[in-house]
């Protein structure tokens, strides 16, 4: 399941933060020196424009798979745009009640200039985040038959009844039927189950392989256990949510849900 971008890391997090106010500062530079507005009035009319833009932006990500063309995309970004500038003329007005609103709209023209490029510049990143999951996911289905006649090798091996997991002086037996999916985690995967998760140091190769048919790889880093799945729907254009009778959804590609619907006969 595809995460938010700025949720991925510590380091996309702070370098959202970091870029979102070097905007603020930028806007208010502009609203001081060439708007001639007082300090903290400055502050608080670049800021309530460019977190409404920012949110905006960050929700965004949840439904850019719906915007395929450019006209589309341009409606969100100016629309988003005029109403961070609405709720920045709002704070602008209140703090200012005296001004005439033609001194607004003399800096109005640089902030959706700013606006805009921060808008294009996030939609575009997407965009490439999108398009590199997918080819990754292409690239993981699309195997060789190199690679199909080893993975045959393995399947003849009995399969998987329950996981020794050790966790410090703890050892966990945990029966395969507990179990409610696997993700990837680095070099390790994640065991999910009823009661909590469990790190195993094994590749998500030898589960896809050695576990009972039941389990289904529905992308290249999850494993889901199919007698977990409440049901399955369309997301976007191009991937799918396979949601669990415990509430969580997981994100399946293209591949992964025809191995899915394949496997389950639906």
């Amino acid at each position: 399941m595809l995460k938010q971008p700025f949720k991925e890391s510590f380091e996309r997090k702070i370098t959202g933060a970091a870029s979102s106010l070097l905007m603020i500062a930028l806007l208010w530079f502009t609203l001081v020196f060439y708007a001639q507005t007082n300090f903290l009035t400055a502050l608080i009319v670049s800021t309530s424009y460019m977190v409404p833009l920012y949110g905006a932006l960050y929700y965004y990500w949840y439904i850019n798979s719906y915007f395929k063309n450019l006209a589309a995309k341009t409606v969100v970004a100016v629309l988003s745009t005029t109403i961070s500038a609405a709720i920045s003329y709002a704070f602008f007005a209140f703090f200012e009640p005296s001004a005439h609103p033609y001194n607004f709209s003399q800096f109005l023209p640089l902030m959706n200039i700013v606006g805009l490029s921060v808008w294009i510049i996030t939609i575009q990143w997407y965009s490439s985040l999108s398009k590199s999951a997918k080819s990754d996911n292409e690239a993981y289905f699309e195997e060789d038959e190199a690679e199909a006649s080893y993975e045959s090798e393995i399947i003849k091996h009995e399969k998987l009844r329950q996981i020794t997991v050790k966790e410090g002086t703890k050892i966990h037996i945990i029966k395969t039927e507990e179990i409610s999916y696997i993700q990837a985690y680095g070099d390790y995967v994640m065991l999910f189950t009823g009661n909590g998760k469990h790190i195993k140091e094994q590749t998500m190769k030898f589960f896809e392989a050695n576990l009972p048919d039941t389990f289904i790889r529905i992308h290249r880093s999850c494993i889901v256990n199919s007698e977990k799945i409440q049901r399955a729907e369309l997301f976007g254009k191009e991937s799918y949510s396979v949601y669990l009778k415990d509430g969580v959804c997981l994100r399946a590609s293209t591949s992964g849900y025809k191995l899915l619907k394949e496997r389950l006969h639906f």
